[in-house]
């Protein structure tokens, strides 16, 4: 979101694309309105280490060439998805969602590697385990962010953002929002990220348990105690 004085200085206040300040996933357009800024990539890997974190994953959908010689610097293991074997992230929205044979023939275009699918929406996750079916899984294969179920999660995000979620989330969903311990009962594996920068980047922030900010619908969100494993 751009107010009024933004949109001024970028001249793209006389309508059309852009000029009511709504913008989403334009980043690349939005790039060439703002100046570069310098990266402290080596304060980033300090500050980091001493969290314990020895790798980052850069989940770029659609990664520059030279984005793992930019992000040498840091101390830690890398991994940019989309370059040489890695996987190869996929970012879904609601409003193009690709049906299930066409999210299936895009995975399929890419193997032998593993996909990570974006996946914040039960309709999301539905397509994305269709496609797997009918595409094939392989080792490494991940649903990223799990929201509303499944298998790479957020667990920060609902003390973070719950009031947030209180509102914004449907009520019969948000009792499934970011589960740690029911998935990992039931023996799928699960994987904990920050998704910093739109989260903490300390991973031990939450370390010590999480309890959901809202109550309704019968309570706290079940599978939101201390995360084990």
């Amino acid at each position: 979101m751009w107010n009024s004085a933004a949109l001024r200085a970028a001249g793209l206040d006389g309508g059309g694309d852009g000029g009511d300040g709504r913008f989403w996933r334009e980043g690349e357009r939005l790039r060439g309105f703002t100046p570069p800024v310098r990266l402290d990539l080596r304060g980033v890997g300090s500050r980091t280490a001493a969290y314990g974190i020895t790798g980052f994953t850069n989940a770029d959908p659609h990664p520059g060439q030279d984005l793992p010689e930019l992000l040498s610097l840091l101390p830690q293991r890398l991994v940019v998805m989309g370059i040489g074997d890695a996987p190869v992230k996929f970012l879904l929205d609601d409003a193009t969602l690709p049906t299930p044979g066409e999210l299936a023939a895009s995975v399929a275009a890419v193997r032998p590697r593993p996909v990570a699918v974006h996946c914040v929406s039960r309709v999301q996750l539905l397509v994305t385990l269709l496609a797997l079916e009918e595409a094939g899984p392989v080792a490494g294969d991940r649903i990223e962010h799990g929201s509303v179920i499944l298998a790479e999660t957020m667990p920060h995000f609902p003390r973070e953002r719950g009031r947030e979620y209180a509102t914004d989330v449907d009520p019969d969903d948000q009792a499934h929002l970011y589960r740690c311990r029911s998935l990992t009962d039931a023996g799928i594996p699960l994987a904990a990220g920050t998704d910093a920068p739109y989260g903490s980047a300390d991973p031990w922030a939450d370390a010590g348990g999480r309890r959901a900010l809202w109550r309704g619908g019968g309570g706290p969100a079940r599978g939101a105690g201390p995360v084990r494993g």
